[in-house]
């Protein structure tokens, strides 16, 4: 067999299961992680977006020293480290949201719901959760880079202009659902 029909049997079974994979767990996170699947879904999605945003504007302004310049040179060590400490602020924000908008008549119905609050869950666990989702989602990001440089493609697609593609708005996603179905189902939150 030739290797570089072999190289693209295993980038495509990789790129397979790497999304077959992410999303499952998405799932499986939403259906069996009790009444706060849905909020873990939501947390991982915004962990990961803020994650994004957080290292394309640091790294941006201040990012001088690459990451890994020969699988995406655009990200920094800057960005990279921004967008992890992005992402344990998030989960801080979504944890305590519930008792920040209790008050509120529409919004404060729903959210005691969807986490458990700050009180249930001390500060040193969301942060810990949030500097692993974080590493998760600069990791997700890397391996979604490379997955499109060894297919000899620029963005995964162009339904969001400028984004890259739908892949690169759920490729951090991809690797956080899998560690936040485990964390919901291992955590110890009466879930």
């Amino acid at each position: 067999m030739d290797q570089t029909a072999l190289a693209k049997l295993v980038l495509d079974l990789f790129a397979l299961l790497y999304i077959v994979n992410g999303f499952s767990h998405a799932i499986l996170l939403r259906y069996s992680a009790g009444k706060y699947g849905l909020g873990l879904q939501i947390l991982g999605l915004c962990c990961a977006w803020v994650c994004d945003s957080g290292a394309l504007v640091a790294g941006s302004f201040m990012g001088h020293a690459k990451l890994a310049p020969v699988v995406s040179p655009g990200k920094t060590l800057v960005g990279a480290i921004a967008g992890i400490i992005s992402s344990v602020a998030a989960v801080m924000v979504m944890f305590a949201l519930p008792q920040l908008v209790a008050g509120l008549p529409v919004v404060g119905q729903w959210t005691h719901e969807l986490l458990p609050t700050h009180n249930e869950v001390s500060v040193t666990h969301q942060a810990v959760l949030g500097l692993v989702l974080g590493v998760l989602c600069i990791i997700g990001d890397l391996v979604e880079s490379f997955v499109k440089r060894v297919a000899g493609v620029k963005d995964s697609g162009s339904f969001f202009p400028g984004h890259g593609g739908c892949l690169d708005r759920m490729d951090s996603f991809l690797f956080v659902a899998p560690c936040l179905y485990f964390y919901s189902q291992f955590a110890g939150l009466n879930l």
